[in-house]
């Protein structure tokens, strides 16, 4: 041991005692961590809402859609007409109604048709059954039959979205647009594809239900209706859906503030110019922008990002800086080496460090500094991700409020050799088979270790093997964990 070292003032506690815990139970310990968080609330526009979680639920502020509305580009019209056009009320066409519904052009089945005109009757019909229409709550038109001829219908308007049209009298068509108000009066919309028309008249040539081609008002919600729920992490699919239904302003949780130390003489900033080469002896500290870029995808806002030397003072300084944090985050040192002063000094402050049944991610620290909560990691770059998500992910979802995602196994295709006695957290890729089953399949011949940071980037998951578990087969179900 240097003479730099056993001078040191945080020497004597160097060598603690060696404890071991579970992975489940640091787990614990490391949620205890933030049970005194209380979030305070922001405000923010729909563009800054994307991955904020939503701290109240939103309630529709009025019907969607608002109005009867045109599903299609066609024609308004009142079913009773078309009815009334063909001389007819209730036929039996000898086809179950249940086969009819949502039916709209029917094949021609080789006979041949014109665009936009109905095939000849279909299913169990006699040969001198005229399509006609089906009566009751469903009623169904169909126009265009051999030797009876549709009515023409006037066209008296044109309805386009945005606009707010008049009543529409008996008798009458009205030219209508995809998304318009379907006008009062009106109760089906026929495509143009199942109409005969010109500018002025348009003739059934198709099938018609009663209501067909309308959404209705308030069909997706009402108003009043809840639309998401707190707790929510917002996507895209989120903001449209809560504009849609009147949110420009929102209410999210205020993210949790993290500090990020890391540790190391041996740390150096990387080179400028790829083709630059480091000082001997130094590697570039990837740890501090994984950690940045980690966090802020987890929805926590990154309060400060400080490397230090392996120099108690130094880190000291470090974390009186990130006292106004919510979390401290500090890389390397952690373990039970003779320049580990990290380790050291925390323990001095009250952070406890133990042995973790894992692999990797074996040495953890967690504790309060000044009332703090602060986890210290691995420095070796593949520990501290796993740390990440094993740890700190679980953390930060605990003081945003969300909802752990839902866990997800599948199966192993190519085994490998895990530790008896650790948990161990396996890099490795998600492949597809010809019947859709998910297999596995391990990043490295070279295993879990925990210097092989490429291997993060080639990974899709983390497979997680039981502790009881020595080798892991073809056939084996895992549980898999998401990479960050």
């Amino acid at each position: 041991m240097s003479d730099s070292v056993i001078n040191d003032p945080y020497s004597q506690r160097l060598m603690p005692r060696h404890i071991e815990r579970s992975v489940d139970e640091h787990l614990r310990l490391v949620l205890e961590l933030g049970r005194h968080y209380r979030p305070g609330i922001d405000y923010v526009g729909s563009v800054d809402a994307v991955g904020r979680v939503l701290a109240e639920d939103v309630a529709a502020s009025w019907d969607i859609p608002r109005f009867p509305q045109s599903a299609m580009d066609g024609f308004a019209v009142r079913h009773a007409d078309l009815v009334g056009s063909q001389g007819c009320e209730d036929a039996d066409l000898g086809i179950d109604s249940g086969e009819l519904s949502g039916v709209g052009l029917a094949p021609d089945h080789g006979r041949g048709s014109e665009p936009g005109r109905l095939a000849e009757s279909r299913g169990d019909a006699p040969n001198d059954a005229s399509p006609c229409c089906v009566g009751g709550g469903g009623e169904r038109v169909v126009g265009g039959s051999p030797g009876l001829a549709a009515q023409e219908i006037p066209v008296v308007a044109r309805i386009f979205a945005g606009d707010w049209p008049a009543s529409l009298a008996p008798g009458t068509a009205a030219r209508i647009m995809t998304g318009a108000v379907v006008p009062p009066g009106a109760d089906t919309v026929i495509p143009f594809e199942q109409a005969d028309y010109t500018d002025t008249t348009m003739r059934l040539s198709g099938a018609a239900s009663r209501g067909a081609n309308i959404r209705q008002r308030g069909e997706d919600v009402g108003l009043g209706d809840t639309v998401l729920t707190a707790g929510t992490r917002l996507a895209a699919r989120h903001i449209g859906a809560g504009v849609a239904a009147g949110r420009s302003l929102w209410a999210v949780i205020r993210q949790p503030k993290v500090a990020i130390i890391t540790t190391g003489d041996e740390l150096a900033n990387p080179p400028s110019r790829p083709s630059s080469d480091l000082q001997p002896a130094k590697i570039v500290d990837s740890n501090g922008p994984y950690l940045v870029a980690a966090l802020t995808g987890l929805g926590a806002s990154v309060s400060s990002y400080t490397r230090c030397a392996d120099d108690p003072t130094d880190i000291e300084r470090a974390l009186a800086e990130a006292k106004e944090a919510d979390l401290i985050l500090i890389t390397g040192g952690a373990s039970m080496g003779d320049k580990d002063v990290a380790r050291a000094m925390l323990q001095s402050r009250g952070v406890e460090f133990v042995a973790v049944k894992m692999q990797p991610g074996k040495p953890q620290g967690a504790g309060l500094v000044d009332g703090v909560p602060v986890l210290s990691l691995p420095g070796n770059p593949v520990s501290a991700a796993v740390s990440v998500a094993v740890f700190v992910r679980p953390l930060i979802e605990s003081l945003l409020g969300t909802t752990p995602p839902p866990r997800v196994w599948a199966t192993v295709a190519h085994g490998w050799r895990s530790v008896r006695g650790r948990r161990q957290f396996y890099p490795v890729r998600l492949n597809y088979d010809a019947t859709g089953q998910c297999l596995i399949e391990p990043v490295s011949a070279r295993g879990a270790q925990s210097h092989l940071v490429t291997s993060l980037a080639r990974a899709d998951a983390l497979a997680v093997v039981p502790e009881l578990v020595d080798e892991v087969r073809p056939g084996d179900h895992l549980e898999l964990l998401a990479l960050l």
